[in-house]
């Protein structure tokens, strides 16, 4: 991760670098649950998938292109 403060003044900058590495702890805390619901998008998709898969094929067994 990188970082860049653009404030002039000493003290301003300080406090950007303070602020954005406390985002960054308070950041951290929250990917496990953005790893949980991507694994819950992945599977959802997965059965999407799945199912589109089983439609397409009770469909085209339907279909007479013999």
């Amino acid at each position: 991760m990188k970082t860049i403060v653009y404030d002039v003044k000493f003290e301003e900058a300080k406090e950007a670098l303070k602020h954005e590495f406390i985002e960054y702890l308070v950041d951290r805390s929250n990917k496990p649950y953005r790893d949980l619901i991507n694994i819950c998008i992945d599977f959802f998709q997965d059965q999407a998938h799945l199912e589109r898969e089983k439609i397409v094929k009770a469909l085209s067994n339907l279909m007479l292109f013999d």
